[in-house]
């Protein structure tokens, strides 16, 4: 249904001669908050990413080393950051590929802080996947892998399964910092309204 009305008005402000915005909000491609994955899928770290209809977002970087104890944390050791911060609109590049920029970013630790909590010592980092002006792609559901960049398939390889034409979730990539992120299985279906 939303897919015939956005066409429905396409056609209309072409018709009219109105000019199509490029850009649009988040929350035209999901009713809720997206979530996003990133990690090799080897070892103990990743990276947690909410993207919020408005295009903020939140995110957490973690890496667990629980081998590398002390007498007063013998529960390990944890590198994290916890971060926020404003992407740009999305900017249209095709019909499953938008352009996005790192507007702002704050972290909620000092990096390079260190405290321990729970028998763990966590030691606090920058944010390895977002910094102000870092360059986004966001790709939908049915982008052809085909067409999606070797670096950014290298991080994706296990959410696509073996001979898949098309995504089929949504897939953000920061290009600055090759840095590829799948969204939460549970969004696959989404329907996107272009």
């Amino acid at each position: 249904m939303k897919s015939v009305l956005s066409l429905t008005l396409a056609l209309s402000f072409a018709l009219a001669g109105v000019e199509i915005p490029d850009t649009i909000r988040f929350s035209d491609f999901s009713s809720t908050a997206m979530t996003f994955w990133h990690g090799s899928g080897a070892g103990a770290w990743g990276v947690d990413l909410t993207v919020n209809g408005d295009g903020t977002f939140e995110g957490i970087y973690h890496d667990s080393e629980m081998g590398s104890s002390g007498e007063d944390y013998p529960n390990g050791t944890v590198y994290y950051c916890a971060f926020s911060g404003m992407f740009s609109p999305p900017t249209k590049i095709s019909d499953t590929e938008y352009s996005l920029i790192v507007v702002s970013v704050e972290l909620k630790y000092e990096p390079g802080k260190e405290e321990i909590i729970d028998e763990i010592l966590y030691i606090y980092t920058e944010s390895f996947v977002a910094h102000e002006g870092d360059e986004f792609r966001l790709y939908l559901p049915d982008m052809p892998v085909s067409e999606l960049p070797q670096d950014y398939l290298s991080w994706a390889a296990s959410a696509l399964s073996e001979g898949a034409k098309t995504l089929c979730i949504y897939g953000l990539y920061n290009i600055t910092e090759d840095a590829g992120f799948m969204s939460d299985p549970a969004e696959q279906g989404t329907e996107s309204p272009l």
